[in-house]
């Protein structure tokens, strides 16, 4: 299950406030203001806005498609709080580690309740292995207390895509892309999380260039995402980002999106895409 977490919040106020803006947009109203001006939220887009980005969303979907087949998801897939904790285990390290560290969770912990009767402390102590263990293990100490025993999160499943955003939103630690992954890969949603690697490549790309943080690239990818293409362009993007298009030292000859990018143009930054072009 390729869950890729990058910079989350680790306090559900930013992931409320982005799920109500993301209701906005998708019911066409206006955008939530934050009301200090630094990190306001760019307007909705305007229907021409909306239609070239669903556009270039469905060229990347297909490129990416192209080059590496279509993502399938797990046959059998997590259950809507394994799904949530395996997300939060996956930030800042190795698919590798995360599995690691989950594999340990339940080893020394079968069942849910028994973490949340544990001590953080005693929780980092099994995830150590998938790093950050500390943060991680209060996040999830907090998440299952807060869940005062309804582990099953059952109900999530009856529930509309912007109910169940706003529903696991409002639990301790939870951001929006952590919420999203869980609809995208427990529930089978058509719902689109943004991490860092989506937000860098999709940035460069210039679908989101104004977007300064993951929070706002998913506010501007809500209306654009082809139908039923929500988990393979989520999945294919953190591959290129992950291989390609790195933070530093980005391999763009190599990229199937190389035609279309703005970055390896030269319009965001001419002299870093001409040395990524040179390798």
């Amino acid at each position: 299950m390729p869950l890729a977490i990058g910079s989350a919040p680790f306090r559900s106020r930013t992931g409320r406030r982005s799920i109500e803006r993301h209701v906005a947009v998708r019911r066409g109203g206006s955008a939530l203001s934050n009301g200090n001006g630094r990190h306001g939220t760019p307007p909705p887009p305007s229907n021409g806005s909306v239609h070239r980005d669903r556009s270039t969303a469905l060229r990347i979907t297909r490129a990416l498609e192209k080059a590496w087949g279509v993502p399938q998801p797990r046959r059998r897939a997590l259950a809507p709080l394994d799904a949530l904790v395996a997300t939060i285990l996956s930030q800042h390290t190795s698919d590798a580690n995360s599995a690691r560290a989950y594999r340990e969770l339940k080893r020394r912990f079968p069942r849910w309740g028994l973490v949340a009767g544990s001590s953080p402390e005693d929780i980092a102590e099994a995830i150590r292995c998938g790093g950050l263990a500390d943060q991680k293990a209060l996040r999830i100490h907090q998440i299952l207390q807060g869940l005062d025993g309804r582990f099953d999160m059952r109900q999530l499943r009856r529930m509309p895509n912007e109910t169940a955003l706003e529903h696991l939103c409002a639990l301790d630690g939870v951001g929006i892309k952590t919420a999203a992954c869980v609809l995208l890969f427990s529930l089978g949603r058509d719902v689109f999380p943004v991490d860092v690697h989506v937000h860098r490549v999709l940035t460069r790309v210039g679908l989101a260039h104004n977007s300064k943080s993951p929070e706002q690239t998913y506010e501007r990818m809500v209306p654009a995402i082809p139908p039923g293409r929500a988990y393979s362009l989520h999945v294919n993007l953190v591959r290129l980002g992950r291989s390609l298009c790195r933070p530093t030292r980005p391999q763009c000859r190599r990229c199937p999106l190389l035609s279309m990018c703005s970055f390896a143009s030269g319009k965001e930054n001419p002299r870093v895409s001409r040395g990524a072009l040179n390798r």
